[in-house]
């Protein structure tokens, strides 16, 4: 926005939504903010009372998270990216591995890594809601437990909280609260919770928005009340979300869509691929009617440039399992498919694990997407179907050591798929109820097929 008499450039100071605080600034010289006074219900972290308070809390034992958010502790890029910030900061302090290069050769997580599920583009303007940091958590190797204001209370807010501080890192619990409730300027603001001290029931915020205040104490019972406001963009309160490393981590495949619209586009042709117009009387009619518009989602998935030493177990595995047998007796039937992979500039081990590739993304699609397939597909043959589909589950189920490189690769696309497709298939609604309703939606949400 613009001031055609004097050319004033108008400044923004926005925590999260459509909400702002607004300056105007022609050069440095003119109004501008550094930083805000804390008001009178925050304890700034680094004054007197906030170093007691940290040192009474450390030695009860409630500040074992602060050490690794601590060491991770970062600033956001943008008046809009808190979300954004403080997931990136909560990746890399549970040690989470993203896959993909950072910056030279270094894998790390930081703000523009996050791409999924919605555009930078808009996340830059609007920020985002839990539905969308949940999605992208999901999505990046975390196992959530969401929870909104209004299916909790405070006495479970408060037990939350002292279980992440004393998980010694391995869990960590993100605020996701109306910065007013807390007498600050701004509106919807996400960041973690690093500590809290029991006698004065206090806890630490880390606000990733360190240009405006500093990590600060606040009581729990008004940070929990300042859940209570509904976000405009979600139609929901705000609340809190619990995040782990989700013990399933992929080693070679990948889903490469980026934003809601490849990721609706990818969804819908994952799902399509299930709606037979013909009836089939055996299984291998099945695939191979499956296989005709595969390549509408392989360009949505690849392979890692460069894989680990598991690769060759999990290709293995892979190769021990009826679908693989399958899909390469029919591989004449997706010779274009592979030449439309190649004009999309995949890498060459799209290429040279194409069957592999293919299987994986059969084994990982959830089985209630298939329920939605019609009544072309007979009772027995679908039922045959899903016997070779979740074949590696069935094995390491089976399986004494309960190991399974192969297992651990379907887990982790099934989680993404499965995330996608809730945060995806509601409209303009965008993620349905099941997405935060107080469980975790963790690994044991493979159960339907685990």
């Amino acid at each position: 926005m613009s001031n055609n008499n004097n050319n004033n450039k108008e400044i923004e100071d926005k925590d999260n939504h459509h909400h702002h605080e607004k300056c105007f600034i022609t050069n440095i010289n003119e109004k501008s903010y550094y930083r805000r006074p804390l008001p009178d219900t925050c304890i700034d972290f680094s004054s007197v009372d906030g170093q007691s308070i940290f040192t009474e809390s450390l030695l009860e034992g409630y500040m074992k998270t602060y050490f690794i958010l601590a060491s991770q502790f970062s600033t956001q890029n943008e008046p809009a990216y808190c979300g954004l910030s403080t997931l990136a900061m909560t990746l890399n302090s549970l040690s989470v591995d993203p896959k993909k290069t950072w910056r030279g050769v270094w894998r790390w997580y930081s703000e523009e890594l996050l791409d999924c599920c919605t555009d930078l583009s808009i996340v830059k303007e609007k920020g985002i809601t839990i539905d969308e940091f949940l999605c992208l958590a999901n999505c990046n190797g975390a196992v959530t437990e969401c929870h909104y204001y209004n299916e909790s209370n405070v006495d479970e807010f408060r037990n939350k909280v002292i279980r992440s501080c004393q998980s010694n890192g391995s869990e960590i619990l993100i605020a996701s609260y109306n910065r007013q409730g807390l007498s600050q300027t701004g509106t919807g603001h996400f960041s973690p919770i690093a500590g809290y001290h029991k006698q004065r029931d206090l806890v630490l915020i880390l606000d990733v928005a360190r240009f405006k205040y500093p990590p600060h104490w606040v009581k729990t019972e008004l940070l929990f009340e300042s859940m209570k406001s509904i976000d405009p963009d979600s139609n929901k309160s705000r609340g809190y979300i619990l995040l782990k490393k989700s013990l399933s981590a992929s080693s070679i495949f990948k889903v490469t869509a980026t934003g809601e619209v490849d990721w609706k586009r990818m969804l819908s042709s994952l799902i399509h691929q299930f709606y037979i117009d013909e009836r089939v009387d055996n299984v291998e009619q099945v695939v191979g009617s499956m296989l005709d518009g595969i390549g509408k989602i392989l360009k949505y998935f690849g392979v890692y440039d460069q894989v680990n030493q598991d690769i060759v177990h999990i290709i293995k595995e892979i190769h021990n399992t009826k679908l693989y047998r399958l899909v390469s007796s029919l591989e004449n039937q997706f010779e274009i498919t592979n030449n439309e992979n190649n004009n999309n500039n995949n890498n060459n081990n799209n290429n040279k694990y194409l069957i592999e590739l293919i299987c994986i993304i059969i084994f990982s699609i959830p089985d209630r997407m298939l329920d939605q397939s019609n009544d072309n597909i007979p009772a027995s043959v679908k039922s045959e179907f899903m016997t070779i589909k979740n074949e590696p589950i069935s094995l390491f189920n089976d399986d004494q050591d309960g190991r399974s490189g192969l297992v651990s690769e379907i887990k982790y696309l099934y989680n993404i798929i499965s995330s996608l497709s809730t945060y995806c298939s509601n409209g303009d609604k965008k993620c349905g109820q099941s997405t935060c309703k107080g469980k975790p939606n963790r690994d044991h949400a493979f159960s339907d097929v685990l």
